[in-house]
């Protein structure tokens, strides 16, 4: 789809990708912790969906905007405190193509092509933004392949697409056996597809490794990590025994909603692991001991 020129607010864009990550990215962690540790209420489905939900947003959510009185659109008040009499550009999630990056990247443009003024942190946050969606969208046609992935609907007889995550995730939890098994057939599809281009692709490898005097490519990754290998021994230890780990970022060790250690507090990663230790010791290890004693 066409993107229109973000030439409104930039920090309603920033403030509504980042409510939208953080909604769909809480939801599947905490659904994804509750099945990993089987606690009580977790569902599979729920995983399902919320992955789907999450990877959707990063690859296929389209950010749409539409220069429209907010009054049209929001019971609430405009930046500034004129109701309904600003006009902004509003972005919300829809399913659709992936046109994040491309918004991201005319926010940037239309920044430098207006002369309007952008803070340092605002152009970051874009930065990283456009990074970030860059990473889960393939641009350029040519690198996707042709292959129609998904299932055949027993139901409908209908061709329904579906990536291989959620290929599995139906296989794994739809009730209908029959979808299930169109689910597994799709899945099935893939090995013949990609079979003839993956040995094109380690014949070229094994070209390339020759070329630079190993046997094939195998031989060449080997020596390579070997080598890597050798290197980190003969430089020794990155942290010394005694030494203070500089992680470059603050470590909260916590239990339930306690902190119970913080290294950005507490001075530095090592004192908080100590923090930590006595505090477990004193918490589980201790009332263990006097039982023991006790018998």
């Amino acid at each position: 789809m066409a993107v229109a020129k973000p030439e409104a607010n930039v920090q309603e864009l920033i403030d509504k990708l980042n409510a939208a990550y953080e909604a769909v990215h809480v939801s599947y962690e905490d659904n994804f912790w509750a099945t990993k540790m089987d606690l009580k209420g977790n569902s599979s489905d729920a995983l399902a969906s919320t992955k789907t939900a999450y990877e959707n947003f990063l690859g296929k959510c389209r950010v749409s905007y539409a220069r429209t009185p907010w009054s049209n659109l929001l019971d609430m008040n405009t930046p500034g405190g004129t109701y309904g009499s600003c006009r902004h550009f509003l972005a919300w999630a829809l399913p659709g193509d992936p046109a994040n990056l491309a918004t991201v990247r005319a926010a940037l443009a239309a920044a430098k092509e207006d002369g309007s003024s952008l803070s340092p942190e605002q152009r970051h946050v874009l930065g990283i933004m456009e990074r970030t969606f860059g990473c889960y969208i393939l641009e350029d046609p040519k690198s996707r392949n042709t292959m129609a992935l998904g299932y055949t609907d027993p139901a409908t007889s209908e061709f329904v697409k579906a990536s291989s995550v959620q290929l599995r995730n139906s296989l794994r939890v739809s009730d209908d056996e029959a979808t299930r098994k169109a689910c597994y057939e799709g899945m099935r599809s893939i090995g013949p597809f990609v079979a003839s281009q993956f040995l094109e692709i380690v014949k070229e490898r094994n070209k390339l490794a020759r070329l630079l005097g190993f046997e094939d490519f195998y031989d060449y990754k080997l020596r390579e990590e070997e080598a890597d290998y050798r290197e980190a021994v003969a430089a020794g230890p990155a942290i010394r025994p005694g030494q203070d780990a500089e992680l470059g970022m603050t470590v909260r060790l916590v239990h339930g909603d306690e902190v119970i250690a913080d290294s950005g507090v507490d001075g530095g990663l090592a004192a908080a692991c100590a923090k930590f230790k006595a505090w477990v010791d004193a918490t589980f290890l201790a009332g263990a001991a006097e039982g023991a004693k006790t018998a």
